[in-house]
């Protein structure tokens, strides 16, 4: 099947104009024209790539609903949060998010290239610049995962972001060099106050390493025997559904942890 030729019955059969019953203004013939003009016409065929131009039009699908969080991720883009969530990548070390719908800085992770030169938590990210990449784009309205993928790079290259910072009065411009990124999800020190120890325990996200990494910081945390124990989830932008349910679990001996709703619950 070569996708952009509409007599295809295959394709016919699952974007093709929709039959009788089907929801009000899912007419394909529209796109059909455009991505027949475009093979027809675009002025440089060699960049015509139609994995790209499905993927895009996917992408557009879940964009249209506005909301930042309902996306869908190309190969390239979910092998990217893949990495994120399992711990090791080259990068500029910034968990990101949105601030009132505006590319943010969650957080600089520990040591990365971002917290050395003075990345902070809440700065909104207005652009995105790389030659090398030839990357030269505002973020407005960029999703995370293609956000992820122009800031991401090889180690030893730079990448140039737009910041603004809260109470500053314009935005600055930000070089980072990338290096390899490890991220753990839990993370101990000890705090001694008034002749006291205390178990500071931090949880950056539930990721695929975070059960074990868990269980092997609790059990430092049994072996010393602190006065105390804090746990910090701040900047913790979430991650895998489970781990979060095994995390809450340490501390609930019975009940529900979490209940899921859909459309139709």
């Amino acid at each position: 099947i070569r996708l952009g030729k509409e007599t295809s019955p295959v394709v016919n059969r699952f974007v093709g104009n929709p039959s009788t019953g089907a929801v009000a203004g899912a007419d394909f013939s529209r796109f059909w024209e455009v991505w027949q003009r475009l093979e027809k016409s675009y002025v440089d065929p060699s960049k015509i790539d139609y994995a790209k131009m499905t993927w895009g039009a996917m992408e557009g699908l879940s964009q249209s609903l506005d909301d930042p969080y309902t996306q869908y991720l190309p190969p390239k883009e979910n092998k990217q949060a893949t990495e994120d969530l399992n711990g090791s990548f080259y990068g500029v070390g910034i968990e990101l998010g949105y601030k009132d719908n505006t590319l943010a800085v969650v957080a600089p992770i520990t040591g990365s290239p971002a917290e050395k030169v003075g990345v902070k938590a809440s700065d909104l990210i207005l652009h995105i610049k790389d030659e090398a990449k030839k990357v030269d784009i505002d973020t407005r309205g960029m999703t995370l995962p293609t956000a992820v993928t122009y800031i991401r790079g090889e180690k030893g290259t730079a990448v140039i972001l737009t910041l603004y910072r809260e109470g500053g009065e314009k935005s600055f411009e930000q070089t980072i060099v990338r290096d390899e990124i490890v991220v753990p999800s839990v993370e101990l020190k000890f705090i001694e106050k008034n002749g006291k120890k205390v178990a500071h325990l931090e949880l950056h996200k539930f990721g695929g390493r975070t059960d074990r990494e868990w269980i092997a910081k609790v059990s430092e945390i049994v072996a010393i025997h602190p006065a105390g124990v804090v746990l910090d989830l701040r900047n913790n932008p979430g991650g895998y559904l489970d781990g979060a349910v095994f995390v809450t679990s340490e501390f609930l001996s019975s009940g529900v942890v979490v209940k899921q709703e859909g459309r139709n619950s």
